[in-house]
This record gives C-alpha cells, structure tokens and sequence, in this order.
C-alpha cells in the first residue's frame, strides 16, 4: 500500500513540473509592437494587465519593471514607479514612452 501512496505521489509531482503557462503564451502570440504604442501619461499597470495579461518577467532592479513577450519573440520592457505610475517602455533601443 505504501508503495502505491508513493508512486502516486511521485506521478503527481512530474506531472505538476511539467504544466506550463498556456495563458501566458497565448496572450503572447497576439501582442505586437505597435500595441504598446497607446501607453501615454495617464496609462496605469492595471490598464497595461487589463489589455495584455500579467507580465511574462519581473525586471526590475532598483526600480520595478516587467517584461512582456512579444508575437515575435521579442520583449518590451515597462519600468514604472507605482503601479499608477509608468517611468518608460522600451523594445531594445527603441523608447515607446518615456515620462519627463
């Protein structure tokens, strides 16, 4: 009996490590540049959750950012101060917004 407490357990535990985000990678696949481009001085983190899901990756180092994925594999990368606050968005060296 204890064996078979075991094997399930373990069973559980490989097919738990193997799930993936799918939601995650579909929000990805329909997410572009230019659909960053509406961010502007009064967008918030809650409006950017709102459109395309969480982020992919947290950033941030010395100031909060989140990374989300491109439809091509790229990133965009939104630095923020507060969650009301977005500091700038960038892909690469190109700046989508950048607060002044």
């Amino acid at each position: 009996m204890r064996h078979v407490i075991w094997s399930t357990f373990v069973a559980a535990l490989v097919v738990a490590s193997c799930s993936t985000q799918q939601p995650a990678k579909s929000q990805a696949s329909s997410r572009t540049l230019d659909s960053f481009r509406f961010i502007g001085a009064t967008t918030t983190m809650k409006d950017l959750t709102a459109r395309f899901g969480p982020p992919d990756m947290d950033v941030g180092y010395g100031q909060h950012g989140y990374s989300y994925r491109l439809k091509d594999g790229s990133f965009v990368l939104v630095y923020f101060v507060a969650p009301s606050q977005i500091l700038s968005v960038r892909h690469g060296e190109q700046i989508l917004f950048e607060r002044k």
